[in-house]
C-alpha cells in the first residue's frame, strides 16, 4: 500500500470515527482470519481469501469486517483520539 493509499484509509477512519460509522475499538472482541470477500468497512473494498480480515464486534453487538491495514489505522486513530479526549488541555 502507498503512501496516498494509506492517508486516504487515515481520512476514512477520521471521518468515520467522527460521523460514529466507526467506534472506539479498545476492549473490544476481535477475530482474525482469511477474508471471506465481505466489504471492508473501512475502504469498502472486498477482502479477498489471500488477505486477512478482521472481524470487529460493534457497540451494537454487530460485527463489521476490515482489512489488516486498514483494522491497524483504525486502531492507532482511535488510540490518539481517546488520548485527546483524555488530556487535561482537551477539556
Amino acid at each position: 500500500m502507498d503512501t496516498s493509499q494509506a492517508q486516504s484509509i487515515l481520512e476514512r477512519v477520521i471521518v468515520g470515527l467522527a460521523n460514529g460509522r466507526l467506534w472506539t475499538v479498545e476492549g473490544r472482541p476481535v477475530w482474525a482470519g482469511p477474508g471471506v470477500s465481505k466489504p471492508c468497512i473501512v475502504c469498502q473494498l472486498k477482502i479477498h481469501d489471500n488477505q486477512l480480515q478482521y472481524d470487529v464486534l460493534g457497540p451494537a453487538g454487530r460485527s463489521v469486517s476490515v482489512h489488516d491495514k486498514c483494522y491497524q489505522v483504525w486502531r492507532t486513530e482511535a488510540y490518539r483520539l481517546r488520548m485527546k479526549r483524555k488530556s487535561p488541555r482537551a477539556r
